[in-house]
């Protein structure tokens, strides 16, 4: 089973210290970096997420394409907006939230493979239906654990069939998960509660 957890991290106290006991070495060292408080919330927030799943302070490594290992789950992290998520599970996952915003959506011919473009622009609401295609296929390429080094123009998301797909919206976003079993998604607290 997959686990999608979903936080809004606004409410967050904005001070990273008051987390350093809940959140990884190298979020918190990540965390100090950011040039803006909210994506530093973002960040400490998805890892919050992993944190209160596991009844613990996360501890894991890289791989050579910055994929996270090293926990007893595979899980992986995204953000947006004000909304962190992380998929958690037995397998690999991949996962992400997008905040629907108005796009140039002439993009969308340099990103997606011809039959995508086609449907985006044939759809009802282009601009909709253009997130919808960002988000699944940016978590497939997550899943696969190489994160953008395949174009997403160079495949068709609509053809992988040894994967499967999960669709959640919440006010204003779009999230996908792409696992290989059952995805459930849940609304979090990220607030650590030990």
């Amino acid at each position: 089973m997959t686990r999608v957890f979903i936080a809004d991290v606004s409410k967050l106290n904005r001070d990273i210290e008051a987390y350093r006991n809940y959140i990884s070495q190298y979020r918190y060292e990540k965390a100090k970096r950011y040039k803006y408080t909210d994506d530093c919330m973002l960040s400490i927030g998805a890892e919050l997420l992993l944190a209160n799943y596991l009844g613990r302070k996360p501890c894991y490594e890289f791989d050579e394409y910055q994929k996270p290992i090293g926990e007893e789950v595979q899980f992986n992290f995204s953000h947006s907006g004000s909304i962190a998520v992380c998929a958690v599970s037995d397998n690999s996952v991949g996962v992400d939230v997008e905040k629907i915003r108005k796009v140039n959506i002439d993009i969308a011919k340099n990103k997606f493979c011809n039959s995508e473009y086609k449907k985006i622009m044939n759809s009802e609401n282009p601009n909709e239906t253009f997130f919808e295609y960002w988000v699944k296929k940016e978590s497939y390429l997550k899943a696969l654990g190489i994160g953008l080094r395949i174009p997403l123009m160079e495949f068709d998301v609509d053809e992988i069939n040894n994967w499967q797909f999960y669709s959640h919206e919440i006010s204003g976003y779009k999230i996908c998960a792409c696992a290989m079993d059952k995805v459930f998604f849940e609304e979090k607290n990220p607030i650590p509660l030990g």
